[in-house]
């Protein structure tokens, strides 16, 4: 019974895992590999992805079981290749998509209301003449000389 070679070569393949950087690249073997634009996510900053260095020397970057790009050995970007997901299983993606569990995205709770703008404060509130917290020396003299 014969193998089949897309199975074979990713049971072979050399799989490591990257935090791809600010500038959505990822470091591999003295390589930086830039990751394409994808309609899945604006960019893929500070996510953890899985590279995979196949028996040819191609090599593919995975987000969870989603194949963001390949490249050849020398690491230049293998263009017209479509995204597939993989046929072995991969780790669950570094954080879930609330939109795609059917969730809707919510406005965060410390996040300022669109549209409202917060009061502008000019100076310092001054307390008025003759109120403050601590009483002065000649004060508190005339307050224990008055008879109750």
């Amino acid at each position: 019974m014969a193998a089949d070679p897309a199975r074979l070569a990713d049971a072979l393949c050399i799989e490591e895992e990257r935090v791809v950087a600010r500038d959505n690249t990822v470091s591999y073997d003295s390589r930086r590999l830039q990751l394409p634009a994808s309609k899945v996510r604006a960019h893929y900053v500070k996510a953890r992805v899985k590279v995979r260095e196949y028996p040819d020397g191609t090599l593919a970057v995975f987000h969870g079981p989603r194949r963001i790009a390949r490249y050849t050995a020398q690491g230049a970007q293998i263009a017209g290749v479509p995204t597939t997901t993989s046929v072995t299983p991969c780790s669950p993606p570094s954080r879930t998509l609330r939109a795609a569990s059917g969730g809707g995205l919510r406005p965060s709770s410390t996040a300022a209301a669109r549209g409202v703008t917060p009061p502008r404060q000019v100076g310092t509130k001054k307390r008025p003449p003759g109120r403050t917290k601590k009483l002065t020396t000649k004060k508190a003299a005339e307050a224990a000389s008055v008879p109750l």
